[in-house]
This record gives C-alpha cells, sequence and structure tokens, in this order.
C-alpha cells in the first residue's frame, strides 16, 4: 500500500532526476558553445583621463553548488559570457543563448582582491589625493561577494591613504553612515539617527553625523571594523548574512598648500532580491526588501538620466535624485549642474550559477549603463562677486580686506579652503577659527561669517534694486536725522537691540537678541510670555523703561550664521539691560536675518 509520504517521495525524485538532466544538456551545450569562442583579450592600461570604469567580480560556486547547479556566468579575458537555455515551439531540443558584456575590466574566480584594488580603486585615491572627487560602487544580486569585497578594497585603501608617511600637512576625516529605507544611522557613533537635509542652494548635508579626524591607517580600520559590525543584516534564501541597508564610507583628505579638498566615497549597496528569494518573508521583510529595491531603481534612473544628459540629449534630461535616501547623498555624482568633476568606479558582482542568471543578468546591465557617464570638469572664471569661484589666494585676500578691524587671519581661517569649501563650513567651526586671531570677537566673527554668506545669497540671485539700496530688507531707522540720536532715545518697533539677562556675565561672547514689539504699556495685565508666566508690567507708567520683545534664535545651520524670529518667545527688557542696538539684513532666499558688518 502506497502512502502519501511515499507518493510525495517518488515525485520529488522525478523532479530531481528531470532536472539533474536538463543541468546535464545544458552543461553538453556549454562546453561545445565555450570551445568554439575565440579568446578575448585583456584591455590595456585604463586610459588616461577616463572618468567612469566599470568592472565586473565573478563569484566562485560554494557549497552544494559546487556539484549542484552548473555554471551559466563565465569571464572570458576582459568579455563576461552569460548562457541560458531557450524553448522552441515546434522543437524539443532546447537551443542555448549567449550574451556578452563589456566591462573596461572583468575578473574571473580566481582573480585577488588586491588586483582589483590596484585597477579601479587606487587610480580613485590617486584623484582624491590631488583634490578631486571619487566614487565607488559595489552593485549585485545578495549572496554575490559585495560585502566580502568592499571589506577587503576598504582595508586596503586605509593603508594606501596613509602609505606616504613622510607627507607633512595631509589631514585625513572620515564618517561612515547606514541607510535604511529612508532613515539613515551613523555607524561611527553607534548608530545614532542623522538626517539628510538640502540648503536653499540644493546641496546636500549629513546632519548630526560624527565626523573623526584619522592619523594612521590602523584608528581608520578600527573605524571601519566598527561600522561594519554595527551594519544591519538577516538571513535570506541566497545569504545568512545578507546587508539589509547601503552603507557609505566618505574620506575626506587635504593637505596644506592645497586648495581643494579631495573625497572619496566607498559605497556598499544593499543586495537585491528576486521575488522567488521572498517568499518566506513576513511583512517587515518584504516591506524592507522593496525599499532595497526601490532606491536601486532610483540609482538605476539616476543613472541613465544622468548618461543622457552627458551625451548632449537635446531633451532636458530629469535626473531624480531625490527619490530616495541614497541617491540624495550621492547627488554630487548625478547632479548634471554640477561643476565640481568626479571619477566613478562600479563593480558589479555576480553569482555564477544557473538559478542566479536573471540576476546576473540585470547586474551585468546595470553596470554598463554607468559608461554612458561622464563626470565633466567644468572651468568657472573668477568673479570678485561669486565666492565659489576663489581660489585659495584670492579668498586670503578678500579676508583681509572685509573681515573689519582687526582684520581676520586668512591663514587661520582659510589654511588651504577655496572659496567654495568655505562656504560650506559650518558656522560654529568658522567663528572658532576667526576666534584664534588676536582681538577677534564673537560678534566680529558672527558678522562677517553673515557677510560672506549674503555675497554667496546674492551671487546664486542677485537682489533687486530696491533690496539692494536697503529699503524695506533692514532694520536701520528709515530716517536719517533720528539716526543721528543716541540709539536709546528712539528706541521704536522694530528696532533690534542686543541685551543682557540679569545676573548673566556681561562679559559673554554669544549676543542675546531681540526685536522690539511695543512700550509696556501697550501690553494687556493677562499677556503671557512664552513661558507661560504673565508679563511684568511694573512701572508701567514711566514709560520707555521696559519693552515688550521677541526672541531672535541663532540658526547656524546649513553653512550659515543667521537669526530666526520667533514671534511667539516675548518677554519684557528694561532699557538698562540693552547695550547696544544692532543692525539687521533680512535675505528672502535664507529666510533669516543677518548681522550687518
Amino acid at each position: 500500500m502506497t502512502t502519501t509520504l511515499d507518493f510525495e517521495a517518488e515525485q520529488l525524485a522525478e523532479q530531481l532526476a528531470e532536472k539533474c538532466t536538463k543541468y546535464a544538456e545544458y552543461e553538453k551545450l556549454v562546453e561545445r558553445e565555450r570551445f568554439l569562442l575565440p579568446p578575448a583579450a585583456s584591455k590595456a592600461t585604463p586610459v588616461a583621463g577616463k572618468k567612469t570604469t566599470v568592472a565586473v567580480r565573478l563569484r566562485p560556486r560554494l557549497g552544494e553548488e559546487v556539484n549542484g547547479e552548473p555554471q551559466a556566468v563565465f569571464v572570458r579575458g576582459d568579455a563576461v559570457d552569460t548562457h541560458t537555455l531557450r524553448y522552441e515551439v515546434r522543437s524539443k531540443q532546447p537551443k542555448l543563448d549567449m550574451h556578452t558584456f563589456s566591462p573596461d575590466h572583468a575578473y574571473d574566480t580566481d582573480t585577488t582582491t588586491e588586483r582589483i584594488f590596484g585597477d579601479i580603486v587606487e587610480p580613485l585615491i590617486t584623484e582624491v589625493c590631488d583634490g578631486g572627487v571619487a566614487t565607488f560602487l559595489a552593485y549585485g544580486q545578495t549572496g554575490s561577494g559585495k560585502t566580502h569585497t568592499v571589506s577587503q578594497l576598504q582595508k586596503l585603501a586605509s593603508k594606501a591613504i596613509f602609505e606616504d608617511k613622510d607627507e607633512v600637512g595631509r589631514h585625513v576625516k572620515l564618517w561612515i553612515i547606514e541607510l535604511a529605507g529612508n532613515s539613515a544611522h551613523d555607524l561611527i557613533n553607534d548608530c545614532k539617527d542623522v538626517k539628510i537635509r538640502e540648503d536653499m542652494f540644493h546641496n546636500t548635508h549629513i546632519r548630526g553625523v560624527l565626523e573623526v579626524e584619522i592619523e594612521d591607517s590602523e584608528t581608520m580600520l578600527e573605524y571601519i571594523e566598527k561600522a561594519s559590525a554595527l551594519r544591519r543584516t538577516s538571513a535570506t534564501d541566497k545569504n545568512s548574512a545578507s546587508s539589509r541597508s547601503h552603507a557609505i564610507c566618505h574620506i575626506q583628505i587635504s593637505r596644506k598648500g592645497q586648495e581643494k579638498v579631495g573625497e572619496l566615497y566607498l559605497v556598499d549597496l544593499a543586495g537585491s532580491e528576486a521575488a522567488r528569494d521572498t517568499i518566506e518573508h513576513g511583512n517587515q521583510r518584504l516591506k524592507e526588501t522593496r525599499e532595497i529595491n526601490g532606491s536601486l531603481t532610483t540609482l538605476n534612473d539616476c543613472i541613465k538620466s544622468k548618461a543622457k544628459a552627458d551625451a548632449g540629449s537635446k531633451k532636458s534630461a530629469r535626473v531624480p535624485f531625490r527619490g530616495s535616501a541614497l541617491t540624495r547623498v550621492l547627488k554630487p555624482i548625478f547632479d548634471p549642474s554640477s561643476n565640481r568633476g568626479c571619477k566613478l568606479a562600479v563593480l558589479a558582482c555576480v553569482a555564477p550559477c544557473l538559478e542566479d542568471l536573471s540576476s546576473s543578468t540585470n547586474t551585468l546591465r546595470y553596470a554598463e549603463q554607468c559608461r554612458g557617464m561622464v563626470a565633466r570638469n567644468k572651468p568657472v572664471a573668477y568673479d570678485c562677486n561669486v565666492p565659489t569661484t576663489w581660489s585659495n589666494t584670492e579668498l586670503k585676500s578678500w579676508i583681509r580686506e572685509n573681515s573689519g578691524t582687526p582684520p581676520i587671519n586668512g591663514d587661520l581661517l582659510a589654511p588651504f579652503e577655496s572659496g567654495a569649501l568655505i562656504i560650506r563650513l559650518e558656522a560654529h567651526e568658522f567663528v572658532e577659527r576667526c576666534l584664534k586671531t588676536d582681538g577677534v570677537s564673537s560678534r566680529q566673527a558672527s558678522t562677517f561669517q553673515s557677510k560672506l554668506w549674503l555675497l554667496h545669497t546674492d551671487s546664486k540671485e542677485p537682489r533687486s534694486e530696491k533690496q539692494a539700496s536697503g529699503t524695506g530688507t533692514t532694520s536701520e531707522e528709515p530716517n536719517p536725522m533720528t539716526r543721528l540720536q543716541d540709539w536709546q532715545e528712539r528706541i521704536r518697533p522694530g528696532m533690534v537691540i542686543e541685551w543682557i539677562r540679569p545676573g548673566s556675565d556681561s562679559g559673554q561672547s554669544d549676543a542675546n537678541l531681540a526685536i522690539v514689539l511695543s512700550d509696556v504699556t501697550a501690553v494687556s495685565p493677562t499677556t503671557l510670555d512664552y513661558s507661560g508666566q504673565q508679563i511684568d508690567t511694573v512701572d508701567i507708567n514711566k514709560k520707555g523703561i521696559r519693552f515688550l520683545c521677541a526672541s531672535l534664535a541663532p540658526c547656524g545651520t546649513m553653512g550659515n550664521s543667521g537669526f530666526d524670529l520667533q514671534m511667539w518667545k516675548q518677554f519684557t527688557v528694561d532699557v538698562n539691560e540693552m547695550t547696544s542696538e544692532v543692525i539687521l539684513i533680512y535675505d528672502k532666499q535664507a529666510r533669516l536675518y543677518f548681522i550687518e558688518i
């Protein structure tokens, strides 16, 4: 008597036998086809000046794959061949279709990581050490060997960066983040959340990331290993420890006497998954897979759009880099309007087996699309009114002539930065550098930073004649005759004052700014301030002694040091607590107030 279990076992045995027969026929066809193929020559040394390099690395068969699934992807010189079976309707015998991909480099299973590093990553480091920007992308199906390859390349890169121990004045900084969906985490700083933001000129900033200064390769390796251990992984059908997030390692290199700062992005993309690999996934894992595949699709769209733009397409190419957190961080690579040249290297990691052929073919097509991207350096002529066009020498000259008394030391403020780099400097760091010059106050430093920022914003979109003349955009007294009076005698609504809180240190460096709203006699006795306390209306008969004011809060974000008007934070200030009048200029692009120098 045949049981259900016996019947199922017989079915499985028949399926296995059929599969083995199919695999045997496939291997014979592949062996015959490959015997007839001519050998493909390896490419010579990369062409000088080439900006985009595409390489393919084939993973060896592992474990059960060795005696199970047949190999379907082969490396022939610097060509990659894929073989697939095609069944015709009126033919019982399957036919073999072959597709050949021609990357710049193709690496077989016996290729060492050291050779890959020398071919495609070492030229990127050379570019970065000379002040350029370079990006390395590793892409492929989950289980194709990306993370293993990238981790080895990172170790080799850290050694190469510090190889020249005799070089003096080299500064190296590092941050590493992971992107899971649209959320970002700092892998150096215990996976704390970081924010991806754009300033008003659409430049991307990573807010809250910990950037560490590196002194040697051993320290860099420690941070890289720490980041790798904290990265999000999960078991999949293809990989027991698949990376379920994109990892971006950013290395900044600057040298004394070099006007440009080099930047290197090492990107290990999360593995893509085919639909058949997600059958056993729960809802959370399915959502995670959709987010990963969605971000990779957006990356693919950006690559194709950028390639069209670089090819000189008459139709304006829209690059959808805002479609995911990954492409927002990598915007410098895809922005057609950017004048920063960027070398790009793409390593496509593929699995060798027939069952993975569909994913491997998609990976190879994905990589080939990158070859159309050409990152060009667009030379920009010097303009005294456009800070982003200044060299380090021109920036120091402007600092010396426009920073007030005493003049700020340009060597301390901008030892190597160009105008474009000093604009990207955080406001607090800008002020700290200014204060290294003897005699410079916090007010002077902050005011000077505001002046530079306003010049930058005006260079992007010049103000109208009405704005340029100051009408309606400044807190200065509009009547020239009234300006001759002492400021304490002409306090009025709209005036900006600096004041000292009772009991605080009069020598404090941070200015407390407020905008006058009205005399305290105009305030209702039931009005509450921002802390919920009733506003003090003592001495209301002594008109002019106390004034109702609103807070002006520092807003040192995205490189500027402006102030934000917070009307809901209201309080009263005694005239004796006021120290001076401050003239502010309103910048409509930043929507902030800046101190006029």
